[in-house]
């Protein structure tokens, strides 16, 4: 089984939560002029808080794989296919596993729908 430097998976990996974090500013965005007339209660605003939090995490989660992957050493491999064994997405696994798709259409951001 081939291997990958394991700096170009977390930067796949960085690349997705990206994205993902992308997707929850825009649901954000898309949501708030709806959410402020909404009926208002305190355990209304503390799930309406816990997206910004969600969005939040994942932004520290793109740093941290950022910097791992500035940090660890070229010579450093992983199986890639193994580490993403249990992912169900496999347009997910591809980009995680830096495999380029022959149709083109699985670039970051780009949702399977179910």
């Amino acid at each position: 089984m081939g291997k990958s430097p394991i700096a170009n998976v977390l930067k796949n990996i960085e690349g997705e939560l990206l994205q993902v974090g992308q997707l929850l500013t825009h649901l954000q965005l898309t949501f708030s002029p709806l959410l402020h007339t909404a009926a208002c209660t305190n355990e209304f605003f503390r799930d309406v808080q816990s997206l910004d939090l969600v969005a939040q995490q994942v932004q520290q989660l793109t740093v941290v794989m950022s910097n791992l992957a500035s940090t660890v050493a070229p010579e450093w491999l992983v199986a890639s296919k193994d580490v993403a064994a249990e992912i169900t997405l496999q347009a997910l696994v591809n980009r995680i596993c830096a495999r380029t798709m022959a149709d083109g259409n699985d670039k970051p951001g780009n949702f399977e729908l179910l």
